[in-house]
């Protein structure tokens, strides 16, 4: 609870010292809205922050602290809401991700930034949602090329399998038989872009399996990945490391904003 408690602190200290545009619609859902924090100048790269809360908890305005992750000399951040279960699916949460970075790449122009060869980051349910994208079960559900240029996946679940049997599933509705197809563990990517996998030392070992299990099967497809486990963080505490653009994961995102 400390964590978001600190996590809410920070993020209200960030709206109000950096400029920021709030709530701008992505979509016709109440969720569906993102906060941007641009860049000092024009046309630099943008990232995408996709937050976590098992697909049913949590919103956007409690990580905007992760913008502090980034030098805005380098490049914008945005932080992308959602719908939450059970008023919708988890398949119907990765169709709302898929439609936000769509929304970036068209209205780019509006805001001054670079909506293509975009950065992804998120963490646990962002994670998985992000990965999904990249590795959908249909190739027609594809990410454009050119969308996406890098991806930093922090403590992520990437199958599905044990969702259907822990208690939070009375929220999530997930059908054993929707398994399959919203894990992307099981499915190769279709965005083949450099991976940052991070995940804390001291998560469960489930966590920390799900974390190296899609590292060897991305390794596997021979796309660039990397692995990184962090001692002594959790799956709550691991966000810290976004807090300042000194801090590991955000190193990471700052090396990947270079392939951009």
């Amino acid at each position: 609870e400390n964590y978001l408690q600190e996590e809410n602190r920070l993020s209200a200290l960030t709206r109000s010292e950096r400029p920021c545009l709030l709530n701008i619609p992505y979509g016709d859902t109440p969720r569906s809205r993102l906060d941007l924090f641009p860049a000092t100048k024009d046309n630099l790269p943008t990232m995408v922050f996709v937050h976590g809360g098992y697909w049913r908890g949590r919103a956007k305005d409690e990580f905007s602290f992760v913008a502090n992750a980034i030098d805005p000399r380098l490049a914008n951040v945005i932080v992308l809401g959602f719908e939450l279960c059970p008023a919708v699916t988890v398949a119907d949460i990765v169709r709302q991700i898929r439609q936000g970075l769509l929304w970036i790449k068209a209205n780019a122009t509006r805001y001054a930034l670079r909506g293509d060869r975009l950065a992804l980051c998120g963490q646990s349910a962002g994670a998985h949602l992000i990965a999904a994208l990249l590795a959908p079960a249909n190739a027609e559900d594809r990410l454009p090329p050119e969308l996406v240029a890098y991806a930093c996946l922090v403590s992520g679940i990437y199958d599905l399998a044990p969702v259907p049997q822990i208690t939070v599933n009375q929220d999530i509705r997930l059908k054993p038989e929707e398994v399959h197809a919203l894990s992307p563990m099981r499915h190769p990517l279709q965005t083949r872009v450099p991976i940052d996998i991070v995940v804390g030392g001291s998560e469960t070992p489930g966590w920390i399996a799900q974390s190296a299990d899609l590292y060897r099967t991305i390794e596997e497809q021979g796309v660039s990945c990397h692995y990184h486990e962090r001692p002594g963080l959790n799956h709550f505490s691991i966000l810290m490391d976004l807090r300042g653009p000194d801090d590991y994961t955000a190193r990471l995102v700052q090396q990947g904003l270079a392939h951009v």
